[in-house]
């Protein structure tokens, strides 16, 4: 796999993990986009809310807004209030991390 192709998958991977995590807490793109603008007073929410359809139209070269609004999702107090949690699936890892985690589940079965 080419450098621009883990990037594309990167990215694709990201978006998923956004639209999972927007229905994961209930929100439309529309309100993440509301919320963001409640946050930062210089936001217009009309614009952001078009970056974020846009986002998932035409996938971006870059993950760094898609991890903002991951971050933001997860650290909205909104959700903080109700103890919001996400946890990683084992197939969102590549196959040394997946390794790792393996082995990490292993000692701790183990242990336990």
């Amino acid at each position: 796999m080419t450098k621009k192709q883990a990037n594309e998958q990167e990215i694709q991977n990201l978006l998923i993990e956004l639209q999972q995590l927007l229905n994961d807490v209930g929100w439309t793109k529309r309100e993440l986009a509301v919320k963001v603008a409640q946050s930062d007073h210089e936001i217009d929410q009309n614009s952001e809310y078009e970056r974020i359809k846009k986002l998932f139209n035409r996938p971006p070269k870059k993950g760094d807004r898609l991890n903002f609004y991951i971050s933001f999702i997860v650290r909205h107090r909104d959700n903080k209030k109700e103890n919001f949690r996400k946890l990683p699936k084992l197939e969102n890892f590549n196959e040394n991390q997946k390794s790792i985690l393996n082995g990490i589940a292993e000692i701790a079965k183990e242990i336990f």
